[in-house]
């Protein structure tokens, strides 16, 4: 069975400097009660795997909802919000879509308590991420480590907020 997953990347100037807010795995799936797999690596704002037969819009909405809170998925949940980057493979299928938003949601996030919690990246720290792939395992002297195809995602969605 194709497991689909859904990533939301929001974009948005801190201090005039174009950033993208990524969220760190935690140590602990409080939805699994089981340690987190990758704890530590850098996400897109939102990751969320689909429900069965659940639209990806569905679980992009739902998914915003449970990570980052009902306030800010009143704010950056748009129907028309533009796919940046799409990976698949024999196993997944994997969606990624990217919103520019105001500074001032970072006020109304709410976490969900498997986080790690959120950093805004400019491009060049992007650049210096070391990308990994779904059979990794990440090593201590990695500094910030990203998911290959998240890591594709951000960096489109850089090049479209900025041009």
């Amino acid at each position: 069975m194709l497991i689909k997953a859904v990533g939301l990347v929001v974009m948005m100037r801190i201090r005039d400097k174009p950033v993208a807010i990524l969220q760190r795995r935690g140590e602990f799936n409080t939805e699994k009660m089981a340690l987190e797999t990758n704890p530590g690596v850098w996400q897109a704002t939102m990751h969320e795997t689909l429900r069965p037969d659940e639209s990806f819009e569905t679980g992009l909405n739902r998914g915003i909802f449970e990570e980052l809170g009902k306030e800010a998925a009143s704010i950056l949940y748009r129907p028309e919000t533009e796919i940046i980057h799409e990976w698949t493979n024999e196993n997944y299928l994997k969606r990624f879509y990217w919103v520019s938003s105001d500074p001032n949601i970072l006020r109304v996030i709410r976490l969900e308590t498997s986080t790690g919690g959120i950093r805004p990246f400019t491009l060049k720290e992007v650049g210096q991420m070391t990308p990994l792939r779904e059979s990794d395992a990440v090593k201590p002297e990695h500094k910030w480590v990203m998911f290959d195809t998240a890591l594709e995602a951000v960096k489109k969605a850089f090049v479209r907020y900025i041009h």
